[in-house]
């Protein structure tokens, strides 16, 4: 096509050469007639070689070559990703230790993976990446709570606080239990499963230190040993502390009934120091 416009272009510049030059009178050998036979003779002399097609980026063959090419590349940039170029770009996130990343994992690969492929053979380790993301996050939720003062807002998240309370205590017993009770009580409930994967996590970190199962008697009598010694070395706030959690945490166990209240009193007379003295008390008594 771009041949045949420089040669309609030529012929129509010489056959307008030819005839401004008749109509001007100047001498020429070339008889005008109407049938126009020598101008077309003339004009048959003029035509261009065979092989004198124009540059290169004119040429019809280019231009479609180009036109694939930019085609190709629109329909490579705007193709979704596949199911396993997903997964890999997550992979090395998730594996991060720094949450911003799995966060940027969920947002770029993690999302996409679970709309597109709900099914697919990655379903199962895309599902551990989110419940990861979603523990921490739940986690650091509780956590600000706990600063704030504020209660737990859901049924998961109370269960979890409490049994984690026992858990930093020292009473992993009573905390272990917690976190079995919580994970019937809570089952598959979709708003729960973070505090429950949060529990499974923590009996298996329970299982796994391999201490054994100490009695619930031994663990408050060895906190109210530790309460003493706190205020005795002066610390007041951390001894007071202890036996505040000891009447927290047990105000309602019928098996450490004598120990709560021996913490309540040990409170009340550290509280007063005019107060008379437990065991001086309990003597005259």
């Amino acid at each position: 096509m771009s041949q045949a416009l420089a040669e309609i272009e030529v012929k129509v510049a010489e056959q307008a050469s030819v005839s401004t030059h008749a109509v001007s009178g100047g001498p020429t050998n070339i008889n005008v007639t109407a049938d126009g036979t020598q101008v077309r003779k003339l004009l048959k002399g003029k035509k261009r070689k065979k092989g004198q097609t124009g540059p290169v980026y004119e040429r019809t063959w280019f231009l479609a070559l180009c036109l694939v090419l930019v085609v190709g590349f629109i329909i490579w940039g705007f193709w979704p990703a596949s199911e396993e170029k997903l997964l890999a770009g997550a992979k090395p996130l998730m594996e991060s230790s720094d949450p911003i990343d799995w966060n940027r994992a969920y947002d770029k690969y993690l999302t996409e993976l679970q709309r597109r492929f709900p099914g697919g053979k990655s379903a199962t380790t895309v599902q551990q990446y989110v419940d990861q993301i979603e523990m921490h996050k739940a986690e650091e939720k509780l956590k600000l709570k706990n600063r704030l003062g504020k209660e737990p807002s859901s049924e998961g998240e109370r269960l979890y606080a409490q049994a984690r309370q026992y858990e930093v205590f020292g009473d992993r017993v009573t905390a272990f239990e917690r976190y079995q009770s919580m994970i019937q009580v809570l089952g598959d409930s979709a708003d729960a499963r973070p505090y429950v994967n949060l529990a499974r996590r923590q009996i298996a970190q329970i299982e796994s230190a391999g201490d054994g199962k100490p009695d619930r008697l031994e663990i408050v009598a060895r906190a109210m040993q530790e309460a003493d010694r706190l205020y005795d070395e002066g610390k007041v706030i951390e001894a007071r502390k202890m036996w505040n959690s000891i009447i927290t945490l047990y105000g309602n166990n019928r098996e450490l009934v004598p120990q709560v209240r021996k913490a309540r009193s040990r409170l009340a007379n550290k509280e007063d120091p005019d107060a008379e003295p437990e065991e001086s008390g309990r003597n005259k008594g």
